[in-house]
C-alpha cells in the first residue's frame, strides 16, 4: 500500500476525516476539484459524439452535490458509494483510502468518481485506484459504456437506464432523472449563450491628448510638403518620371553594395574568428600532448625509484 494511502487510511481509522454523505441536498463548500468532472465528460462528449451535455447529466446523477454558496449542483470527483450509502470526500487521497477500507471488509460492491462506476461490475475498468478516481479515465470508461448501450439499443434514453440498470424499472427511473437533469443543462447553456449574443460591446475610453494629435499631424504635414519639394526644380517645373526613376535606381544600387560590402566585411570577420578557433584548438591538442608526455615520464620515473628502494 503506497505511504500516503497508508497514512489516509489511519485517519480514516480514527476518525480524523469525517466524510460527507453524498447527497446532492446537502449543503457544502465545493473546491475547484467540482469543475474537474465536468471538463472531463465535455471533453468526452466531443471525442466519443455524445449528445451535448448528456455524459454531464449523469455524472450529476450519478455524483452530484449542492453547492450552496455558488447555487449549483456539481459532479463530484472523490465520491465513493457502497450499500447504496454515498460519501464524498475532500481529496483524492481520501477516497483511496476509503475504497481500501471497504474492499479490507470484504465489501465487493463499490461505485467510484464522477461517473460511480462500480468496481464489482466493471472489474476490468481500471488498472489502480488511483485511475479510478482520475476524473478524466473514469468518464471516459463511463463514455464508451454508454456508447456501447446506445449501439445495443439504438436510443439515448435507452442507454442511459441500461448505463444504471438491466432492470427496466430501476433502468427507466434513472432515465427519467437524468434526461430532466439534460433538459436543465442544455436550458442553461442556451441561456448563457443567448446572454452572450446579446450583450452589447463594451469600449474603453480613453481621453484624446489633443497637443500630441496636433504635432503629429503638424510632423505629417512637413514630411509631405518636403516630398513636393523635391518633386520640383528650381524652375518650378515637376521632375520627369525618367528621372525619378534614376534617382530611385541610383539609391537602390547605393543600397546594394554597402549590403554587399557588410556581407564581405561578415564573412572576413566569420573567417578570422574561424582560424582563431583553429589555431586555439591546435594550441590545446598540443598542450594535451605535453602533458600526458609529461606524466608517463613522471610515472616512469617514480616505477624507477620504487624498483630502486625495493632492492
Amino acid at each position: 500500500m503506497p505511504i500516503r494511502s497508508y497514512i489516509v487510511l489511519c485517519l480514516c481509522l480514527f476518525g480524523s476525516i469525517a466524510p460527507v454523505k453524498a447527497t446532492s441536498l446537502y449543503a457544502q463548500p465545493v473546491d475547484n476539484s467540482g469543475q474537474k468532472c465536468e471538463k472531463a465528460t465535455q471533453i468526452q462528449e466531443r471525442r466519443d459524439n455524445i449528445p451535448a451535455h448528456l455524459l454531464k447529466a449523469v455524472s450529476l446523477a450519478e455524483s452530484g452535490r449542492w453547492d450552496k454558496k455558488s447555487r449549483v449542483n456539481v459532479a463530484w470527483p472523490w465520491t465513493v458509494t457502497s450499500g447504496g450509502e454515498g460519501r464524498f470526500y475532500d481529496s483524492q487521497e481520501e477516497a483511496i483510502a476509503e475504497v481500501e477500507i471497504l474492499i479490507t471488509s470484504g465489501v465487493e460492491n463499490i461505485d467510484v468518481g464522477c461517473m460511480q462506476i462500480n468496481l464489482k461490475y466493471h472489474p476490468d475498468a481500471f488498472e489502480t485506484l488511483d485511475q479510478a478516481f482520475n476524473p478524466s479515465v473514469n468518464a471516459a470508461y463511463a463514455a464508451k459504456f454508454l456508447k456501447q448501450k446506445f449501439d445495443q439499443s439504438g436510443s439515448w434514453t435507452k442507454a442511459v437506464g441500461l448505463y444504471h440498470s438491466a432492470t427496466p424499472e430501476k433502468g427507466t427511473a434513472y432515465a427519467r432523472k437524468v434526461t430532466r437533469l439534460w433538459q436543465e443543462q442544455n436550458g442553461k447553456a442556451a441561456k448563457e449563450q443567448k446572454q452572450t449574443v446579446d450583450e452589447p460591446q463594451k469600449y474603453q475610453k480613453s481621453l484624446v491628448d489633443s497637443a500630441r494629435t496636433n504635432k503629429l499631424n503638424e510632423a505629417f504635414r512637413q514630411r509631405i510638403s518636403s516630398k513636393r519639394k523635391l518633386m520640383r526644380v528650381s524652375s518650378g517645373n515637376r521632375i520627369s518620371v525618367a528621372d525619378r526613376r534614376r534617382a530611385e535606381l541610383d539609391s537602390w544600387r547605393g543600397n546594394v553594395s554597402a549590403g554587399v560590402h557588410l556581407q564581405q566585411v561578415a564573412a572576413e570577420r566569420k573567417a578570422e574568428i574561424a582560424r582563431r578557433n583553429k589555431a586555439q584548438t591546435e594550441k590545446l591538442k598540443k598542450g594535451s600532448k605535453d602533458f600526458a608526455s609529461r606524466r608517463r615520464s613522471q610515472l616512469e620515473d617514480w616505477r624507477k625509484n620504487r624498483l630502486l628502494n625495493n632492492l
